[in-house]
């Protein structure tokens, strides 16, 4: 009796095990046959679920902004304040650190690449309109630069952890974030004139 295969799953566990290899090993370093040799599968299975490795690629990052990163941004954010709001992200990068750190080095290999393929594609994964507006009602600020501002000081946070084996404090992170930006929240009621 022939085997029965689940291909949404097989799919999910393909990107899953890729990302880990990717992340690690780095994007331009692995061919399509050598993620095929250590995912130990054939090279034509790996084709069969993705046309090429700017294909898988663009499948890791749609399924991380759906199903991970993204979501800490929630769709439909249950703060009521700025406060709860930034509390709400911290928590959710705090739990999610590792895959961000994982994404953002395969955003410095995104911008490694020539052609700019890669970086046109996580660019219009990550930074999108819609991420933008979902993060601006988290954090009831509607500004779009200070969003942008905040994106950049969170992700910072993330690399400079990394890089300093964790001596930078999400507590101290989230105080400083939430002093200098209070001002900008719509919910403020201490707004400057």
């Amino acid at each position: 009796m022939p085997k029965i295969v689940d291909h949404d799953e097989y799919r999910k566990k393909l990107i899953e095990q890729s990302f880990e290899l990717m992340a690690r090993r780095g994007y331009a370093a692995l061919s399509m046959r050598d993620l095929a040799r250590a995912l130990r599968i054939s090279p034509a299975t790996l084709y069969y679920y993705f046309p090429n490795k700017l294909g898988l690629f663009e499948a890791i990052l749609k399924y991380h902004a759906v199903g991970g990163a993204i979501q800490q941004i929630a769709a439909d954010p249950k703060a009521t304040s700025f406060e709860e709001g930034l509390d709400e992200l911290i928590t959710g990068c705090e739990l999610g650190e590792e895959m961000w750190a994982k994404i953002l080095m395969m955003h410095v290999d995104a911008y490694r690449e020539a052609d700019g393929q890669m970086l046109s594609t996580f660019n219009s994964i990550f930074t999108s309109n819609s991420t933008k507006a979902r993060l601006s009602k988290q954090l009831k600020i509607e500004d779009p630069e200070v969003i942008d501002l905040i994106r950049v000081i969170i992700l910072g946070t993330i690399i400079q952890r990394v890089l300093s084996k964790r001596n930078i404090k999400w507590s101290t992170q989230k105080r400083l974030l939430f002093d200098i930006f209070s001002k900008y929240a719509t919910d403020s009621t201490e707004q400057e004139p």
